[in-house]
């Protein structure tokens, strides 16, 4: 499994991929358009606190920093799940996070209550789960603070 930074010749992949139905089931469920996509990707590349990788052609990982703790937000295809491409992804995005901010305390991510796949694989990849009520719909705060 390989990370590698996400370049310009990336963005209709990721824009596909935000798009896919499987994303937007876990989302809004609402159509990522081109231009708004295009503000975004642009954004992401420019931006020292935000780091976007893509996981061979199976996903994406983005990091993004905010003070002394940064998000980490994954995905990887449908048809690729279940190869480990997720767990290997986001142990190295940890390890890079913690290696590129060394400022940083923690690693989020946010892990919707129903999703027990996901959040098994943060526990697997050392991460402990804060469950957090939010109305009707919990979800998960998955940290990480070991370097």
């Amino acid at each position: 499994m390989t990370l590698a930074p996400a370049t310009s010749k990336d963005i209709k992949k990721v824009f596909d991929w935000r798009n896919s139905l499987d994303i937007r089931r876990k989302g809004n469920g609402q159509k990522v358009e081109w231009a708004e996509h295009k503000r975004w990707y642009d954004s992401v590349l420019a931006d020292k606190d935000k780091l976007l990788l893509i996981i061979e052609e199976a996903g994406a990982v983005r990091l993004e920093r905010e003070g002394k703790q940064c998000e980490i937000s994954v995905y990887v295809c449908e048809h690729k799940r279940g190869q480990g491409l997720g767990k290997a992804a986001i142990e190295e995005a940890t390890r890079l996070a913690f290696c590129t901010w060394p400022s940083i305390d923690e690693i989020i991510a946010i892990v919707k209550y129903g999703n027990h796949k996901s959040r098994l694989i943060f526990l697997n990849c050392g991460y402990l789960a804060e469950y957090v009520a939010d109305g009707k719909d919990g979800f998960y705060r998955m940290v990480n603070r070991e370097r």
